[in-house]
C-alpha cells in the first residue's frame, strides 16, 4: 500500500490532473457563461436552511482537515506545499476575479452563474498549481 499511495502523490500525476481539470474548468466557464442563475426560491424555514448550511460547512471543514492531514502524511514536502499554496492562490484568484467581474463587467455582460463559478474555481486552482510548480513553493 505505501508504494501505491506514493505513486498517487507523484508530481507528474498531479501535473496531468491539474492540466485536465484546468482545461475542463475553462471549457465549463465558456459553455456556462450564458446560463442564468438557477432559480432559487425563498426558504420556507430560513432558520432550518441556515442551520443546515452551517452544518454542511462544519462537515466539509472536518473532511478537509482530515484529508489535508492525510495529504501531509503521505506526500513529500514539495507536493504538499504545492497543493496547499495553489489552493490558497485559487481561493483568492476566484474571489478577486468575481469581484472584478461584478464591478467592471456585470452591468454590460451580465452576472456570472453559479455553474460558471465552479469552472472559475477549478481553472483558478489549475492556474495556481502550475504557477507554484513553475515558481516553487518558496520554502
Amino acid at each position: 500500500m505505501p508504494g501505491f499511495v506514493k505513486r498517487l502523490y507523484s508530481p507528474l500525476l498531479f501535473d496531468c490532473l491539474f492540466a485536465l481539470s484546468g482545461t475542463l474548468g475553462v471549457i465549463g466557464v465558456v459553455l456556462d457563461a450564458s446560463r442564468a442563475y438557477p432559480a432559487i426560491s425563498p426558504a420556507t424555514q430560513p432558520l432550518t436552511k441556515g442551520a443546515a448550511l452551517v452544518g454542511a460547512i462544519v462537515a466539509a471543514g472536518l473532511v478537509a482537515i482530515v484529508t489535508t492531514r492525510f495529504d501531509q502524511k503521505h506526500a513529500d514536502d514539495f507536493v504538499f506545499h504545492t497543493l496547499t499554496k495553489s489552493a490558497f492562490i485559487a481561493m483568492f484568484t476566484m474571489l478577486f476575479a468575481l469581484a472584478l467581474w461584478q464591478m467592471l463587467f456585470a452591468a454590460k455582460l451580465g452576472a456570472v452563474s453559479s455553474y460558471a463559478t465552479i469552472g472559475v474555481l477549478v481553472a483558478s486552482w489549475s492556474f495556481g498549481y502550475f504557477y507554484t510548480r513553475a515558481r516553487g513553493t518558496g520554502s
